[in-house]
């Protein structure tokens, strides 16, 4: 990075914006990124047999509905601040929704797993509205 230095236009006066490259491409990320968290949280219970198996259940619950609020929260909040509605901020509203479910997804109920969600889409999109 010292030997390339900075980007054409990342500082200074003329400042601009890079287009987003290809959003198929990028939803497509995101869904082996969501698919690959099932493995990551309900794996973490490390087995599959008893009441290991209902945590497991519990886990994948509570990550799906978290992600999918957390997309629904940005979506719709993007739409209603921005005016126009965008592929990018629902995925990475759900990419935040399953950041944000990760630490307690095995001792949330499904009901505090929406209100995680929708905290974890409205701060990504809050993020993003501070830093762009």
């Amino acid at each position: 990075a010292i030997f390339l230095g900075p980007r054409k236009g990342r500082f200074g006066k003329k400042k601009f914006k890079l287009a987003q490259q290809s959003a198929a491409f990028q939803t497509l990320g995101v869904l082996i990124l969501w698919f690959g968290w099932y493995g990551f949280n309900c794996g973490s219970t490390l087995s599959m047999q008893g009441y290991a198996a209902d945590v497991a259940g519990s886990v994948a619950t509570t990550t799906t509905i978290a992600a999918t609020s957390a997309g629904l929260t940005s979506t719709v909040l993007s739409w209603f601040l921005e005016g126009k509605l965008c592929v990018g901020r629902t995925n990475n509203g759900i990419l935040g929704g399953l950041v944000s479910i990760t630490a307690g997804c095995a001792v949330v109920t499904p009901e505090c797993a929406v209100v995680i969600g929708v905290i974890g889409g409205a701060d990504l999109l809050w993020c993003f509205t501070v830093a762009g």
